[in-house]
């Protein structure tokens, strides 16, 4: 009976729906986001903004945004494990409870706790906000449920009933009831009407009404629904977003649904299939599902109308604890033991295809199409309905035909014919339908299908088979290609496949996960779309784009840090993406930028440039919705950057003269690709506009930036600049601002300028500046200035020698009398101080100490030669154009120029008109003047000639000494304005490092900087000290010095591998230097580490090894032989030195550790040796010292198959015979082992870890080195840590792979290009390892 009546209450229980997409959801899980913290135990997500706070059970609160994969903030001041978090819906507010028994309110914006809520006795499980009323509700294993008002932070309501732990509590989204869940095994529903209309009234609780609230509960919220069903306790329990529903889900291990009324409520169904505790359930906002975890370590969806499990998502050894859905977002949250993980249930991107100056697009059954112009959204037709949304459509233009695929049982595809006239009826239109992993058009009425099996089935509009193709490799997916073509996607390669020839045209290496394609081909009527030159592929998966040519080769790779949504091209052959943040551009060279930021992520459809009915441009998009959007954008700065990479200098002259481009970027995008000049012209910035000038040598901009800073070091920049260019006039002005008179004054020198010199001489005088007097005299060649600095410095022996050498006799004779006279003077001085009596102290005599001045009778006094040249003039300079925007934008600005004096000419103009009508009138009023008043002025009388020169000679403030002005600009400076020198060309070096990204060659070239940067992204090196020799041998071997004769500096000659380059036309461009270092020597070294090994020499051996590790990255492989023996050599390096350090640990262990312990472990480790991929006569060598150290603790069992190993590799006839008689004491011993080795399992496959020296057997957790690949157990103690094998990379770290196979670079701003010619194949299929 009971059965009957269970029964009969599912069958009446009431239906339920809601509003959702006419397609069936096929529920999918997909991994947005993850961390890896300590357990979580609640989750809660910001309404708006892309964060998401998890509690962990350490006691700190992450607060992390999910988008952009960043840790933004962490709050620690919770005492033990946090149980739960919730966000304010509109404050900037979080709330938190833990094992303290506290609850703490936090705001974000200040990173900081504001208060806390006391008043529970035992852990808080979980707290919430309230959508709308100042109250936090929380539960605690007290057995009580409070709410708090956090405005004033007080306890308002405690809700008593449950006689166990209560798990859980949560609000109704709109109506005035609680849910909780407790341990008690019931669920409970509470009325808080009361509460709702109590806090509409002054409050006038006493202490002892509050205390009495505490004991017995209020009265304000009372119990609706009392809920049993569940058999042990429950976890947790919510409510439905719109309908009366609730779902539980307990210790049971089952999920229960209930529904309510008015009076009532009952259970409606139970959901059974988790296998241990259920943590959570909640069901899905917007869709008829319900999610469920637990600590079987399983999310589970299920399917709430059908009440069947559409999806399991299993985690190898994290249990759930906590699981949250964003209250907008197709988005969820659920927290384990390791961290969390953010998911969402089905992929939101909408099937889209562009066409007809439009969109075909899939939308609630139709296929509807949206026009770009008249921005016109109608259904077109109606399609079948299935159960799996389309994954994506094709659309024909020539047919007027749409394949629509499916994911769903496999893979399937509907091809329907659009008819002529748009219709919306409900019928829907008849498809032919078939089964195959996707389908895309080949021609104009062929379309391709991949099938189950791995072929491409050609097929026509009537859905027939005409040719089957087999190609010998797995195909992942299919996309579209131009006409006859198909490109197909096969493992880690993209493959370009001509339908009709069955042949493969092209290939390419791309990174895992491409998912989409877009396609570039230019105008119809263009050269370079009839021969297929000018067309781009766009690549996407969910973090890279990767473009490329017609011909499959890379031009470059964009790394995004968030998911890349979508893509199209622009007209001008610019791809636009969207990222989950983004709308950003990349240009076929590599160039890229952010076009706009994006609140919510869109699916671009299409972009119109300039398409605005205001001339503005314009992206079209869907949203996550299905809506179609128009977003404006200012697409000017990729304009500007395609023009000028197309050359199309017009148009880049056009928009310098229009655009408002502005900008530390723009400046810096110009200077990379050479153009100074241009870059003038977006500056305003007076020191950036500086150094722009003296960079495009534009010396007369630079004169006028120097003038408004005024600053001593532009002053000095630009005299060095002035010297370099020859501007004479220019190099006095900037010397006399900087004050350098010392170099003013040989400027004087050089030029032959004597009268500006002199007045160099009288400012040092006047400044008692005595060593510029004297540098100035000698410059001069004034022997009597000279002769006057000694004798006021005291020099009065230095002054005699100068008169006495250049013959001035009267002069050195007044000085000898002074300077013994002076010393006279200076002798009878000292004798006074030192008697007692100075009175009585005799006259000093006289000596002559005038030093003796002996001259060769040739030699000659060194005197200044006499200028032939006193004004001297700008240096000639060759006038050659500064590039190609000279013509324009002298243009543009001789018109600026006049058009500003025009307005000045008008002005002048008016102004004279002005001043006449005054003259006149000023002339009528003097005449009516009398002369009593106003006699006319006397001159004023004139100074005396003695007065003037006494007034000249009082004047101390030497103004016009101190800075001579500048003599007049020639004339003929005038007409080389326009011109200036020209650019020095790149050296041997640069072009090394622009013909090539081997790390090898940068070496080679001296730029040390970007050989290690190109190691780290290659190959994650972190450890360049074993590589400074071979740095250094490349870099000298690359070059030879030679020095022409004795005191004259070496000169560099540069070696080249590739000399014969330099007879072909581009042959600059294929120069790369000689290299010291090869694949060959490297191998001899790998003998060489084999013979040291097998003479038992083991840390000569690893030396070897490690010296192949250390120069294996800086080698470059001509052939396919050497790219592969480089490849081997890596592995084999890898595996002897793991063995090595294996066995060199070994004997520490041996030497360290006597008791019985350290022998086991001694076994082990000569048992993992056996295992490394060893040459056969050391694997032999390595199988003898395990058996014996076997046999020697009586582990018969173990060495028994130690030997049968050893007599499997054909020892020589004494070893195996020792291996026999080995094998009959092991069979005698009973084949047992007495101190088994219990991590030791020869018959599962192993890996040994190089810092535990330890065992990771298959399908075990680890990771690797970044270059060797080396394997080691997950830990903090070696996650990013240098590798202890290769000592070069780093553990856990992905490189893109090491580059030794040289790729041409192009001319100027392009990507890398293979170096061989397109007829060829690689040396292998991936240059990359």
């Amino acid at each position: 009976t009971l059965c009957f009546n269970r029964l009969r209450r599912f069958r009446s229980a009431i239906r339920f729906s809601t509003k959702h997409r006419d397609f069936t959801m096929s529920a999918s899980f997909i991994n947005i986001f993850e961390t890896k913290s300590n357990r979580v135990k609640g989750l809660s997500f910001h309404p708006n903004r892309p964060w998401v706070l998890a509690a962990l059970h350490n006691g700190v609160v992450q607060m992390w945004d999910y988008r952009v994969k960043t840790l933004l903030d962490r709050y620690d001041e919770h005492d033990g494990p946090v149980r739960s978090v919730a966000f304010h819906p509109n404050q900037p507010l979080f709330v938190s409870g833990g094992d303290d028994y506290k609850i703490k309110v936090w705001n974000y914006k200040e990173k900081r706790c504001l208060f806390t809520l006391l008043g529970h006795l035992d852990y808080v499980r979980t707290v919430e906000f309230h959508p709308e009323q100042p109250w936090i509700l929380s539960a605690s294993d007290d057995h009580t449920i409070r709410i708090w008002n956090w405005q004033s932070r007080q306890c308002i309501c405690v809700l008593t009933g449950h006689s166990h732990y209560v798990m859980c509590a949560r609000f109704h989204h709109s109506d005035d009831l609680v849910v909780s869940a407790s341990l008690d095994n019931t669920v409970r529903v509470w009325d808080i009407s009361g509460l709702r209309k109590k806090g509409l009234l002054p409050s006038h609780e006493s202490d002892s009404m509050k205390l009495q609230q505490d004991i017995f509960g209020s009265t304000d919220a009372i119990v609706k629904y009392v809920l049993e069903g569940h058999d042990r306790g429950v976890n947790w329990a919510s409510f439905h977003p719109t309908l009366p529903l609730i779902v539980s889900g307990a210790d049971d291990r089952q999920i229960k649904l209930w529904r309510m009324s008015d009076t009532k409520a009952w259970e409606v169904d139970t959901m059974r299939g988790h296998y241990n505790n259920v943590s959570c359930c909640i069901f899905h906002p917007r869709q008829d599902l319900m999610l469920s975890n637990g600590e079987d370590k399983t999310i589970r969806v299920w399917d709430m109308s059908k009440r069947t499990l559409l999806l399991t998502h299993r985690r190898e050894n994290d249990r759930f604890w906590a699981l949250t859905s964003h209250p907008e977002r197709n988005l969820f949250a659920a927290g384990h033991d390791s961290g969390f993980v953010v998911f969402k249930l089905e992929k939101e991107r909408p099937a889209m295809s562009p066409g007809d100056g439009g969109l075909f697009y899939v939308k609630d059954r139709y296929v509807r199409h949206y026009d770009f112009g008249s921005q016109k959204d109608v259904p077109i037709m109606s399609i079948r309905k299935r159960d799996f949304l389309p994954r994506n459509i094709q659309y024909n233009k020539f047919e007027r035909a749409v394949l629509v695929n499916y994911e769903g049982e496999g893979g399937s595809y509907e091809l329907y014919q659009i008819p002529k006239t748009p219709t919306a009826a409900d019928g829907a239109a008849e498809g032919r339908r078939g089964s195959g992993r996707c389908a895309v058009w080949i021609a104009r009425n062929r379309f391709a299908v991949l099938d189950k099996a791995n072929a491409i089935l050609i097929k026509d509009l009537q859905n027939q088979t005409s040719k089957p193709l087999s190609p010998p490799y797995s195909i992942d997916q299919l996309f579209s290609a131009p006409l006859g073509q198909l490109l197909i996607k096969a493992d880690d390669r993209m493959i370009l496949f001509d339908v009709a020839q069955g042949v493969e045209i092209a290939e390419c290496p791309i990174p895992s996960g491409i998912k989409f394609v877009e396609w570039f081909q230019p105008a119809a009527s263009s050269d370079a779309s009839k021969s297929g030159a000018g067309s781009y592929v766009a690549m996407m998966s969910k973090d890279l784009v990767v473009i490329a040519n017609h011909r499959l080769e890379i031009q470059c790779t964009l790394a995004e840090r968030t998911r890349v949504k979508s893509g199209v091209w622009d007209d001008t052959g610019v791809f636009v993406y969207t990222t989950t943040s983004h709308i950003k551009y990349a240009l076929p060279n590599g160039d890229a930028g952010i076009i706009r930021t994006l609140d919510q992520p869109i699916y671009m459809s299409g972009v119109r440039v300039g398409g605005g009915a205001d001339g503005a441009s314009r992206i079209f998009c869907l949203d996550r919705e299905i809506r179609n959007r128009s977003v404006t954008v200012d697409t000017t700065e990729y304009q500007f950057k395609q023009a000028l990479t197309a050359k199309k200098y017009s148009e880049v002259l056009r928009m310098v003269k229009s655009s408002n481009l502005v900008g530390q970027a723009i400046i810096g995008y110009l200077q990379q690709k050479g153009f100074p000049e241009v870059a003038l012209w977006f500056v305003k910035d007076e020191r950036t506009r500086f150094e722009l000038a003296l960079e495009s040598a534009n010396i007369k901009i630079a004169e006028d930036s120097a003038s408004r800073l005024d600053a001593p070091d532009v002053w000095k920049r630009l005299g060095e600049e002035a010297l370099r260019q020859g501007h004479v006039a220019l190099l006095e002005d900037s010397l006399n601002h900087t004050k350098d008179h010392e170099k003013l004054s040989f400027f004087y020198a050089i030029t032959g300028n004597h009268k500006k010199l002199k007045q160099q001489s009288q400012r040092a005088q006047k400044n008692k500046d005595l060593n510029g007097r004297y540098h100035n005299a000698l410059l001069l060649g004034d022997v009597a200035e000279r002769i006057a600095v000694l004798e006021e410095a005291g020099q009065l022996p230095l002054a005699y020698m100068t008169a006495k050498t250049h013959g001035l006799a009267e002069e050195a004779e007044r000085l000898r009398e002074k300077m013994n006279l002076k010393n006279q003077q200076q002798k009878k001085l000292q004798l006074q101080q030192q008697s007692a009596d100075p009175e009585s102290v005799p006259d000093v005599p006289l000596e002559d100490l005038a030093p003796k001045v002996q001259g060769h009778p040739n030699a000659k006094c060194l005197l200044p030669p006499v200028p032939i040249l006193t004004e001297v003039g700008n240096w000639p300079q060759l006038t050659i154009s500064r590039g190609p925007f000279d013509v324009g934008l002298h243009q543009y600005l001789s018109e600026q120029k006049r058009a500003v004096a025009g307005a000045a000419s008008d002005v002048v103009a008016s102004s004279a008109k002005t001043l006449a009508a005054l003259g006149a009138a000023a002339a009528s009023a003097e005449e009516d003047v009398g002369e009593e008043g106003w006699g006319e002025d006397e001159p004023a009388p004139e100074a005396a000639p003695e007065e003037s020169e006494a007034a000249e000679e009082a004047n101390e403030w030497d103004v016009d000494l101190d800075i001579p002005k500048p003599a007049p600009k020639p004339k003929a400076a005038a007409a080389v304005q326009q011109v200036s020198l020209p650019r020095d060309g790149p050296s041997w070096p640069q072009l090394w490092c622009l013909n090539s990204d081997v790390p090898a060659d940068h070496i080679a070239a001296g730029n040390f900087e970007s050989a290690m940067q190109l190691l780290n992204a290659q190959i994650g090196a972190c450890q360049f000290q074993s590589m400074k020799p071979h740095f250094m041998r490349l870099f000298t071997g690359a070059r030879a010095r030679s020095m022409l004769s004795p005191g004259t500096p070496a000169i560099d000659s540069y070696l080249l591998r590739n000399p014969e380059v330099l007879a072909q036309p581009q042959g600059l461009r294929e120069a790369v230097p000689a290299l010291a270092l090869s694949v060959t020597e490297l191998i001899e070294k790998l003998h060489a580490g084999y013979r040291a090994t097998t003479a038992g020499k083991f840390q000569e051996a690893m030396d070897m090894f490690k010296y192949i590790f250390s120069a294996l990255p800086l080698v470059c492989a001509q052939t396919s032989q050497e790219l592969n023996d480089a490849r081997d050599l890596i592995q084999i390096c890898t595996d002897y030195v793991v063995g090595l350090m294996t066995e060199i640990k070994r004997k520490e262990v041996l030497a360290s550790n006597k008791t019985q312990a350290g022998a086991i472990r001694v076994a082990e480790l000569a048992a993992y040796f056996t295992h490394c991929n060893l040459q056969p006569v050391h694997l032999q060598l390595t199988l003898r010292s395990a058996m014996n150290i076997a046999i020697k603790l009586r582990n018969f069992a173990t060495a028994y198959n130690m030997g049968r190993r050893l007599l499997d590799l054909n020892p020589k006839p004494d070893v195996a015979e020792k291996t026999q008689q080995a094998l009959e004491v092991c069979e005698q011993g009973g084949l047992k082992d007495e101190a088994p080795l219990t991590e030791y399992d020869e018959r599962n496959p192993f890996v040994v870890c190089a810092h535990t020296f330890k065992p990771i057997y298959r399908g075990n957790p680890s990771v690797g080195c970044s270059y060797c690949a080396a394997q080691f157990v997950p830990g903090p103690e070696v996650n990013g840590k240098p590798c202890p094998v290769c000592s070069v990379g780093a553990i856990g770290v992905k490189g893109t792979g090491l580059v030794i196979v040289r790729r041409r670079q192009p001319a100027r701003g392009g990507a890398p290009q293979p170096s061989r010619s397109s007829n060829q194949r690689p040396a292998d299929d991936d240059e990359d390892f």
